[in-house]
Protein backbone atom coordinates (compact mmCIF):
# COMPACT_ATOMS: atom_id res chain seq x y z
CA UNK A 1 0.00 0.00 0.00
CA UNK A 2 1.19 3.18 -0.98
CA UNK A 3 0.55 6.25 1.52
CA UNK A 4 -0.97 9.41 -0.10
CA UNK A 5 1.29 12.86 1.11
CA UNK A 6 3.97 10.65 2.20
CA UNK A 7 7.30 9.47 1.40
CA UNK A 8 7.81 5.80 0.48
CA UNK A 9 12.11 5.28 1.50
CA UNK A 10 11.94 2.27 -1.00
CA UNK A 11 11.31 4.33 -4.08
CA UNK A 12 13.55 7.25 -5.43
CA UNK A 13 13.52 10.65 -3.46
CA UNK A 14 12.62 12.67 -6.63
CA UNK A 15 9.37 10.29 -7.58
CA UNK A 16 6.29 12.09 -7.39
CA UNK A 17 3.85 10.72 -4.96
CA UNK A 18 1.10 8.80 -5.62
CA UNK A 19 -1.24 11.51 -4.51
CA UNK A 20 -0.85 12.87 -8.15
CA UNK A 21 -2.44 10.54 -9.86
CA UNK A 22 -5.66 12.10 -8.01
CA UNK A 23 -5.18 15.89 -8.95
CA UNK A 24 -8.32 17.49 -10.39
CA UNK A 25 -7.24 20.81 -9.91
CA UNK A 26 -4.43 23.31 -9.63
CA UNK A 27 -3.93 27.16 -8.43
CA UNK A 28 -2.28 29.40 -11.33
CA UNK A 29 0.72 30.16 -12.04
CA UNK A 30 0.50 33.89 -10.40
CA UNK A 31 -1.82 32.62 -7.63
CA UNK A 32 0.89 30.12 -6.67
CA UNK A 33 3.97 32.89 -6.53
CA UNK A 34 1.29 34.89 -4.08
CA UNK A 35 1.03 32.21 -2.08
CA UNK A 36 5.02 31.69 -2.06
CA UNK A 37 5.73 35.17 -1.13
CA UNK A 38 2.89 35.09 1.73
CA UNK A 39 4.33 32.25 3.30
CA UNK A 40 7.52 33.26 2.71
CA UNK A 41 7.12 36.67 4.20
CA UNK A 42 5.56 35.06 7.00
CA UNK A 43 8.32 32.38 7.80
CA UNK A 44 11.16 35.53 7.71
CA UNK A 45 8.52 37.34 10.15
CA UNK A 46 8.39 34.95 12.26
CA UNK A 47 12.20 34.24 12.51
CA UNK A 48 12.88 37.85 12.93
CA UNK A 49 11.49 37.00 16.75
CA UNK A 50 13.51 33.70 17.25
CA UNK A 51 17.00 33.52 19.12
CA UNK A 52 19.20 32.83 16.39
CA UNK A 53 20.74 29.43 16.35
CA UNK A 54 24.35 29.96 16.90
CA UNK A 55 23.12 31.72 20.21
CA UNK A 56 20.58 29.05 21.39
CA UNK A 57 23.47 26.70 20.87
CA UNK A 58 25.87 28.93 23.11
CA UNK A 59 22.68 28.99 25.53
CA UNK A 60 22.60 25.52 26.24
CA UNK A 61 26.37 25.16 26.31
CA UNK A 62 26.38 27.75 29.29
CA UNK A 63 23.35 26.01 31.08
CA UNK A 64 25.18 22.67 31.11
CA UNK A 65 28.26 23.92 31.98
CA UNK A 66 26.83 26.21 34.85
CA UNK A 67 25.07 23.11 36.26
CA UNK A 68 28.50 20.85 35.87
CA UNK A 69 30.13 24.24 37.86
CA UNK A 70 27.37 23.79 40.23
CA UNK A 71 27.35 20.41 40.74
CA UNK A 72 31.24 20.08 41.15
CA UNK A 73 30.79 22.24 43.90
CA UNK A 74 28.21 20.50 46.21
CA UNK A 75 30.41 17.53 45.61
CA UNK A 76 34.02 18.85 46.55
CA UNK A 77 35.61 17.92 49.74
CA UNK A 78 37.03 21.17 49.95
CA UNK A 79 35.44 24.67 51.27
CA UNK A 80 34.49 27.65 48.87
CA UNK A 81 37.65 29.97 49.90
CA UNK A 82 39.60 26.85 49.22
CA UNK A 83 37.98 26.15 45.99
CA UNK A 84 38.48 29.59 44.89
CA UNK A 85 42.29 29.91 45.52
CA UNK A 86 43.09 26.61 44.26
CA UNK A 87 41.05 27.28 40.90
CA UNK A 88 39.52 30.65 40.58
CA UNK A 89 39.39 30.42 36.93
CA UNK A 90 36.79 28.37 37.45
CA UNK A 91 34.64 30.16 39.20
CA UNK A 92 35.36 33.34 37.11
CA UNK A 93 34.30 30.55 33.69
CA UNK A 94 31.66 29.28 35.80
CA UNK A 95 29.72 33.08 36.76
CA UNK A 96 30.03 33.73 33.14
CA UNK A 97 28.41 30.89 31.78
CA UNK A 98 25.67 31.26 34.45
CA UNK A 99 25.39 35.16 33.55
CA UNK A 100 24.98 34.42 29.91
CA UNK A 101 22.72 31.61 30.16
CA UNK A 102 20.69 33.83 32.08
CA UNK A 103 20.61 36.63 29.76
CA UNK A 104 20.34 34.80 26.53
CA UNK A 105 17.36 32.62 28.32
CA UNK A 106 15.33 36.38 29.40
CA UNK A 107 16.02 37.68 25.69
CA UNK A 108 14.72 34.57 24.44
CA UNK A 109 11.41 34.92 26.89
CA UNK A 110 10.65 38.54 25.90
CA UNK A 111 11.27 37.69 22.11
CA UNK A 112 8.48 35.58 22.52
CA UNK A 113 6.56 37.15 24.41
CA UNK A 114 7.15 40.18 21.89
CA UNK A 115 6.06 38.03 19.34
CA UNK A 116 2.61 37.17 20.52
CA UNK A 117 1.61 40.68 20.31
CA UNK A 118 3.44 42.11 17.49
CA UNK A 119 1.56 43.81 14.94
CA UNK A 120 4.14 43.08 12.19
CA UNK A 121 3.41 39.16 12.83
CA UNK A 122 -0.57 39.71 12.67
CA UNK A 123 -0.06 41.63 9.11
CA UNK A 124 1.46 39.11 7.38
CA UNK A 125 -1.05 36.10 9.11
CA UNK A 126 -3.40 38.19 7.50
CA UNK A 127 -1.51 38.19 4.01
CA UNK A 128 -0.93 34.58 4.27
CA UNK A 129 -4.75 33.83 5.03
CA UNK A 130 -5.89 35.83 2.42
CA UNK A 131 -4.15 34.06 0.04
CA UNK A 132 -4.69 30.48 1.39
CA UNK A 133 -8.38 32.31 0.88
CA UNK A 134 -8.28 33.33 -2.61
CA UNK A 135 -6.62 29.79 -3.14
CA UNK A 136 -9.57 27.81 -2.02
CA UNK A 137 -12.11 30.42 -3.72
CA UNK A 138 -10.29 29.65 -7.25
CA UNK A 139 -10.10 25.82 -6.47
CA UNK A 140 -13.49 25.77 -5.60
CA UNK A 141 -13.38 24.72 -2.08
CA UNK A 142 -16.32 25.52 -0.32
CA UNK A 143 -16.54 27.48 3.28
CA UNK A 144 -18.22 24.39 5.03
CA UNK A 145 -15.85 22.50 3.88
CA UNK A 146 -14.34 20.26 7.28
CA UNK A 147 -10.67 21.21 8.55
CA UNK A 148 -8.91 17.88 9.06
CA UNK A 149 -5.86 16.92 10.21
CA UNK A 150 -3.81 14.25 7.50
CA UNK A 151 -0.43 12.09 8.80
CA UNK A 152 2.67 13.17 6.54
CA UNK A 153 5.55 10.49 7.59
CA UNK A 154 8.53 8.51 5.87
CA UNK A 155 8.17 5.27 5.75
CA UNK A 156 9.29 1.66 5.01
CA UNK A 157 7.14 -1.50 3.08
CA UNK A 158 8.80 -4.85 4.37
CA UNK A 159 7.08 -8.11 4.02
CA UNK A 160 3.65 -6.28 3.94
CA UNK A 161 3.89 -4.22 6.64
CA UNK A 162 5.12 -0.35 6.80
CA UNK A 163 7.58 0.89 9.35
CA UNK A 164 7.60 4.57 10.11
CA UNK A 165 10.75 6.13 10.06
CA UNK A 166 11.03 8.70 12.43
CA UNK A 167 7.73 10.18 13.04
CA UNK A 168 4.53 12.31 11.39
CA UNK A 169 3.38 15.86 11.17
CA UNK A 170 0.20 16.47 11.77
CA UNK A 171 -0.94 18.39 8.38
CA UNK A 172 -4.16 20.15 8.02
CA UNK A 173 -6.43 19.86 4.97
CA UNK A 174 -9.40 21.01 3.65
CA UNK A 175 -12.32 17.93 3.10
CA UNK A 176 -15.33 18.27 1.05
CA UNK A 177 -17.69 15.92 -0.93
CA UNK A 178 -18.32 16.61 -4.55
CA UNK A 179 -19.54 14.81 -7.84
CA UNK A 180 -19.31 11.48 -6.03
CA UNK A 181 -15.67 12.52 -5.03
CA UNK A 182 -13.42 12.81 -1.98
CA UNK A 183 -12.33 16.17 -2.72
CA UNK A 184 -9.17 17.22 -0.28
CA UNK A 185 -7.84 20.84 -0.56
CA UNK A 186 -3.83 20.00 0.86
CA UNK A 187 -0.65 21.43 0.10
CA UNK A 188 -1.75 25.33 -0.73
CA UNK A 189 -1.87 24.83 -4.17
CA UNK A 190 -3.73 21.36 -5.53
CA UNK A 191 -7.32 19.84 -4.59
CA UNK A 192 -7.01 16.16 -5.19
CA UNK A 193 -10.40 14.42 -5.24
CA UNK A 194 -11.02 10.74 -4.42
CA UNK A 195 -13.50 8.86 -6.61
CA UNK A 196 -15.67 7.64 -3.27
CA UNK A 197 -16.47 4.12 -5.11
CA UNK A 198 -12.99 3.89 -5.23
CA UNK A 199 -12.77 4.13 -1.14
CA UNK A 200 -13.22 0.66 0.11
CA UNK A 201 -13.13 1.00 3.41
CA UNK A 202 -11.60 2.45 7.19
CA UNK A 203 -8.61 0.78 8.79
CA UNK A 204 -7.04 0.65 12.31
CA UNK A 205 -3.45 0.81 11.21
CA UNK A 206 -2.07 -0.97 15.02
CA UNK A 207 1.42 1.16 14.80
CA UNK A 208 2.41 3.76 17.48
CA UNK A 209 3.84 7.07 15.82
CA UNK A 210 5.58 10.05 17.45
CA UNK A 211 4.65 13.59 16.40
CA UNK A 212 6.32 15.96 14.79
CA UNK A 213 4.32 18.80 15.63
CA UNK A 214 0.95 20.04 17.26
CA UNK A 215 -1.40 22.16 15.57
CA UNK A 216 -4.35 22.84 17.38
CA UNK A 217 -5.08 25.76 20.01
CA UNK A 218 -5.83 23.20 22.33
CA UNK A 219 -3.53 21.07 24.33
CA UNK A 220 -2.76 17.33 22.53
CA UNK A 221 -3.77 16.34 26.33
CA UNK A 222 -7.00 17.40 25.71
CA UNK A 223 -9.90 14.70 26.69
CA UNK A 224 -10.84 14.74 23.11
CA UNK A 225 -7.82 13.38 21.75
CA UNK A 226 -6.91 11.63 24.32
CA UNK A 227 -10.03 9.86 23.10
CA UNK A 228 -8.66 9.80 20.00
CA UNK A 229 -5.39 7.80 20.22
CA UNK A 230 -2.92 10.63 21.58
CA UNK A 231 -0.10 10.36 24.25
CA UNK A 232 -0.29 13.39 26.33
CA UNK A 233 2.48 15.35 23.60
CA UNK A 234 3.88 12.65 22.16
CA UNK A 235 2.05 11.30 19.29
CA UNK A 236 -0.42 8.12 18.68
CA UNK A 237 -0.80 4.84 19.63
CA UNK A 238 -2.82 4.05 16.85
CA UNK A 239 -4.25 5.70 13.32
CA UNK A 240 -7.00 5.18 10.85
CA UNK A 241 -6.22 4.55 6.99
CA UNK A 242 -8.47 5.56 4.09
CA UNK A 243 -7.97 2.39 2.23
CA UNK A 244 -8.07 3.30 -1.46
CA UNK A 245 -8.04 0.94 -4.67
CA UNK A 246 -7.05 2.59 -7.78
CA UNK A 247 -6.51 0.87 -11.24
CA UNK A 248 -6.32 -1.98 -9.05
CA UNK A 249 -3.22 -0.61 -6.84
CA UNK A 250 -3.66 0.05 -3.27
CA UNK A 251 -3.22 3.01 -1.87
CA UNK A 252 -3.72 4.70 1.58
CA UNK A 253 -4.72 8.15 3.81
CA UNK A 254 -3.79 7.93 6.92
CA UNK A 255 -5.25 10.67 9.82
CA UNK A 256 -5.76 10.31 13.81
CA UNK A 257 -8.65 8.42 15.03
CA UNK A 258 -10.20 12.11 16.82
CA UNK A 259 -10.91 13.23 12.86
CA UNK A 260 -12.79 9.90 12.16
CA UNK A 261 -16.24 12.45 12.36
CA UNK A 262 -15.19 14.82 9.52
CA UNK A 263 -13.54 12.31 7.32
CA UNK A 264 -17.10 9.27 7.88
CA UNK A 265 -19.18 12.46 6.98
CA UNK A 266 -17.66 12.55 3.24
CA UNK A 267 -16.95 9.05 2.72
CA UNK A 268 -20.40 7.88 4.38
CA UNK A 269 -18.16 4.88 6.24
CA UNK A 270 -17.46 3.81 9.60
CA UNK A 271 -14.48 2.12 10.35
CA UNK A 272 -15.07 -1.73 11.60
CA UNK A 273 -13.08 -1.24 14.38
CA UNK A 274 -14.38 1.96 16.32
CA UNK A 275 -11.64 3.17 19.19
CA UNK A 276 -12.74 6.49 18.75
CA UNK A 277 -14.38 6.08 22.29
CA UNK A 278 -12.19 6.70 25.30
CA UNK A 279 -10.95 3.38 26.07
CA UNK A 280 -8.79 2.68 23.52
CA UNK A 281 -6.86 -0.85 23.28
CA UNK A 282 -9.39 -2.74 25.37
CA UNK A 283 -11.87 -2.48 22.43
CA UNK A 284 -9.27 -3.71 19.82
CA UNK A 285 -10.84 -6.57 17.73
CA UNK A 286 -8.91 -9.94 16.75
CA UNK A 287 -9.01 -9.22 13.46
CA UNK A 288 -6.35 -5.51 14.02
CA UNK A 289 -3.21 -5.66 11.80
CA UNK A 290 -1.26 -5.53 15.17
CA UNK A 291 2.64 -6.73 14.19
CA UNK A 292 5.04 -8.54 16.20
CA UNK A 293 6.62 -5.14 16.97
CA UNK A 294 3.49 -3.43 18.28
CA UNK A 295 1.54 -5.82 20.46
CA UNK A 296 0.50 -5.76 23.96
CA UNK A 297 2.71 -8.58 25.65
CA UNK A 298 5.53 -7.30 27.48
CA UNK A 299 8.29 -10.23 25.94
CA UNK A 300 11.36 -9.54 24.09
CA UNK A 301 12.33 -10.41 20.91
CA UNK A 302 16.13 -11.67 20.28
CA UNK A 303 18.05 -12.45 17.16
CA UNK A 304 21.77 -13.19 16.33
CA UNK A 305 22.51 -10.48 13.78
CA UNK A 306 20.61 -6.89 13.63
CA UNK A 307 18.38 -7.21 10.88
CA UNK A 308 18.72 -3.90 8.52
CA UNK A 309 15.35 -3.99 7.58
CA UNK A 310 15.06 -2.75 10.97
CA UNK A 311 17.65 0.06 11.05
CA UNK A 312 14.88 2.66 10.61
CA UNK A 313 12.60 1.59 13.11
CA UNK A 314 15.81 1.33 15.95
CA UNK A 315 17.12 4.72 15.26
CA UNK A 316 13.83 5.87 15.92
CA UNK A 317 11.90 6.09 18.75
CA UNK A 318 8.92 4.79 17.10
CA UNK A 319 9.31 1.05 19.07
CA UNK A 320 10.21 3.17 22.44
CA UNK A 321 7.22 4.61 21.98
CA UNK A 322 5.26 1.86 20.76
CA UNK A 323 5.95 0.32 24.18
CA UNK A 324 5.63 2.89 26.24
CA UNK A 325 2.27 3.76 25.01
CA UNK A 326 0.97 0.73 25.69
CA UNK A 327 2.69 -0.25 28.72
CA UNK A 328 3.19 2.83 31.01
CA UNK A 329 4.00 1.09 33.89
CA UNK A 330 6.46 -1.34 32.79
CA UNK A 331 8.63 1.47 30.57
CA UNK A 332 10.32 3.41 33.19
CA UNK A 333 10.59 -0.02 34.98
CA UNK A 334 12.14 -1.58 32.27
CA UNK A 335 14.68 1.91 31.89
CA UNK A 336 15.25 1.75 35.37
CA UNK A 337 16.65 -1.37 35.23
CA UNK A 338 18.51 -1.10 32.12
CA UNK A 339 20.30 2.09 32.98
CA UNK A 340 21.36 0.17 36.46
CA UNK A 341 22.71 -3.05 34.81
CA UNK A 342 24.96 -0.49 32.46
CA UNK A 343 26.53 1.51 35.50
CA UNK A 344 26.39 -1.41 37.63
CA UNK A 345 29.36 -3.34 36.50
CA UNK A 346 31.90 0.29 36.47
CA UNK A 347 30.67 1.06 40.20
CA UNK A 348 31.25 -2.73 40.92
CA UNK A 349 34.84 -2.45 39.45
CA UNK A 350 35.49 0.83 41.07
CA UNK A 351 34.26 0.11 44.62
CA UNK A 352 37.07 -2.92 44.32
CA UNK A 353 39.57 -1.00 42.35
CA UNK A 354 39.69 1.83 44.35
CA UNK A 355 40.65 -0.31 47.72
CA UNK A 356 43.99 -1.34 46.33
CA UNK A 357 46.29 0.52 47.75
CA UNK A 358 47.98 3.18 44.88
CA UNK A 359 44.94 2.70 42.95
CA UNK A 360 44.18 6.48 42.42
CA UNK A 361 47.56 7.06 40.53
CA UNK A 362 47.58 3.69 38.47
CA UNK A 363 45.68 3.51 35.24
CA UNK A 364 44.08 -0.28 35.55
CA UNK A 365 40.92 1.59 37.85
CA UNK A 366 40.34 3.77 34.07
CA UNK A 367 40.81 1.24 31.86
CA UNK A 368 38.42 -1.31 34.37
CA UNK A 369 35.95 1.14 34.98
CA UNK A 370 35.72 2.04 30.88
CA UNK A 371 35.46 -1.97 30.36
CA UNK A 372 32.64 -2.17 33.14
CA UNK A 373 30.61 0.37 31.43
CA UNK A 374 30.75 -1.23 28.03
CA UNK A 375 29.63 -4.64 29.57
CA UNK A 376 27.01 -2.63 30.73
CA UNK A 377 26.15 -1.60 27.53
CA UNK A 378 25.61 -5.62 26.46
CA UNK A 379 23.09 -5.49 29.48
CA UNK A 380 21.28 -3.13 28.87
CA UNK A 381 21.34 -4.25 25.38
CA UNK A 382 19.85 -6.93 26.54
CA UNK A 383 16.56 -5.11 28.21
CA UNK A 384 16.18 -3.21 24.74
CA UNK A 385 14.87 -6.22 23.37
CA UNK A 386 11.87 -5.66 25.44
CA UNK A 387 11.42 -2.65 23.71
CA UNK A 388 12.03 -3.91 20.41
CA UNK A 389 15.44 -2.05 19.83
CA UNK A 390 17.73 -5.28 20.41
CA UNK A 391 21.13 -4.90 18.43
CA UNK A 392 21.45 -8.62 18.77
CA UNK A 393 23.56 -11.02 20.78
CA UNK A 394 26.27 -10.33 18.22
CA UNK A 395 26.84 -6.78 19.78
CA UNK A 396 25.51 -8.65 23.40
CA UNK A 397 28.25 -10.79 23.49
CA UNK A 398 30.78 -8.05 22.33
CA UNK A 399 30.04 -6.09 24.43
CA UNK A 400 30.22 -8.17 27.35
CA UNK A 401 33.15 -10.21 26.25
CA UNK A 402 35.79 -7.06 25.53
CA UNK A 403 33.85 -5.31 28.61
CA UNK A 404 35.18 -8.37 30.71
CA UNK A 405 38.90 -8.51 29.03
CA UNK A 406 38.92 -4.83 29.87
CA UNK A 407 38.14 -5.31 33.54
CA UNK A 408 40.58 -8.37 34.25
CA UNK A 409 43.98 -5.81 32.07
CA UNK A 410 42.73 -2.83 34.84
CA UNK A 411 42.54 -5.18 38.10
CA UNK A 412 45.70 -7.14 36.53
CA UNK A 413 47.62 -3.75 36.60
CA UNK A 414 46.08 -2.63 40.03
CA UNK A 415 47.83 -5.25 41.88
CA UNK A 416 50.59 -5.92 39.52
Amino acid sequence: MRYLFCKNENEDYDKPGPEEIFVLNTVSDSLAKRLEKAEEEFDNTIKKFELPGLFRIIKWICIIATVTFISGIMRSEVSFREGYNNAPWVFYVGGITLILAIILSLIEFFQNHKMDSSESIKESERKFSGAVKTAKEYLGVPPEACECDILNFDYLENGGRIEIDGGAFFEECSIFEKDENVCIFHGLKNLYAIPKHEVKGISVTDMAVTMFNWNKEDPASDEKYQAGGMVEDEGLKFFYTMEIEHDGRPYGLAFPAYEMDAVSDVTGMDPADNRYTGSLRSSASEETDATEYYDNKVRPVFYWRFPKEQAGLFLSSQADFGFKSMHPVMYPVLMAIGIILMFLPAVIFYLIGSKVPGSDENVGIFIGAVGGFIMGIGFFNIVSAFLKQYLGHIVTLAAVLLGGALMVAGYALLIG
